[in-house]
């Protein structure tokens, strides 16, 4: 009967008994092997691979009591090489998917990494754009402030006289402004300044011979008419002068031989700020 000890015992007595090799392990052997080979050419997971591999080495282990042909052991030798070969290349597959994977990620991250800096550059631009924006506007502000305070303060600027023209009595002075700015003030003090050794020396250079406000002025250098013209005769002069916050000296030469001696009309020169510096000086 068949039981289960008896399916048991029968199992064993097959595996105990030899197989011979035969036309049928053959047709078996044939197959496997152009299995196995394309393998070679379209390689499998390493795992399976490996698995296919430890299976053939069980199947040929329990062939070990059986004997074997001289074309069987060819036949499995055969079979053991190329899967060792289909191995190695499933191997070799897999590490040469994997680098270009890599490869395509590192290409990937270099191109976002590239359009962040793109983009950051955009954005520093803009902002860089925005500070200069700003930095015009405060430039525009502070130069419109300055302007303010210049109106205000005559920004370092002055008036001085000059020989308007030669009249009955003299020569007629007439105020100019040294820049571009209008002075609200231009306040005028006019001494003698006889040199060393001349007559009335040095009082003379005490009096004052006319002192007058006689501004606004306009932007110089346009000659401005005044109230009250001023005429003095040909001679040497030094003229103090007020503006709103500063204080200048103008020296002042008519020469009365003009043009007779070759020497010009007029000779002027401005000193102000730290230790009389020259300012302004007619002719150069």
């Amino acid at each position: 009967m068949w039981t289960a000890v008896g399916i048991r015992r029968r199992i064993t007595l097959l595996a105990k008994r030899p197989v011979n090799y035969s036309w049928t392990l053959a047709a078996w052997q044939g197959p496997f092997v152009l299995f196995v080979s394309y393998w070679i050419l379209r390689p499998p997971p390493s795992e399976i691979a490996a698995a296919v591999f430890g299976l053939a080495a069980v199947f040929m282990a329990l062939r070990t009591d059986a004997k074997w042909s001289r074309t069987e052991k060819v036949g499995w030798i055969i079979i053991v090489m190329i899967l060792a070969m289909a191995w190695i290349r499933a191997v070799q597959h897999e590490r040469d998917q994997h680098d270009s994977e890599q490869a395509t990620l590192r290409a990937d991250q270099d191109k976002h990494f590239e359009g962040m800096l793109a983009q950051n550059q955009r954005d520093f631009d803009a902002t860089i754009s925005r500070i200069q924006g700003l930095l015009a506007k405060e430039e525009a502000i502070a130069k419109t402030a300055k302007q303010s305070l210049d109106q205000i303060t005559g920004g370092g600027q002055f008036c001085y006289l000059r020989v308007e023209e030669k009249v009955q009595g003299g020569y007629l002075l007439m105020p100019m402004n040294s820049g571009p700015i209008p002075l609200a003030q231009c306040y005028v003090a006019i001494h003698p300044n006889p040199g060393p050794g001349a007559l009335g020396y040095p009082q003379a250079n005490f009096q004052i011979i006319l002192a007058r406000e006689l501004g606004p002025l306009p932007p110089g250098p346009s000659r401005s008419l005044i109230k009250v013209p001023i005429v003095v005769p040909a001679g040497p002069y030094f003229i103090d002068i007020f503006t709103r916050n500063q204080m200048f000296v103008e020296f002042l030469t008519i020469n009365s031989d003009y043009p007779k001696n070759g020497k010009p009309l007029e000779t002027i020169e401005v000193r102000g700020g730290k230790a009389g510096k020259l300012l302004y000086k007619d002719p150069p």
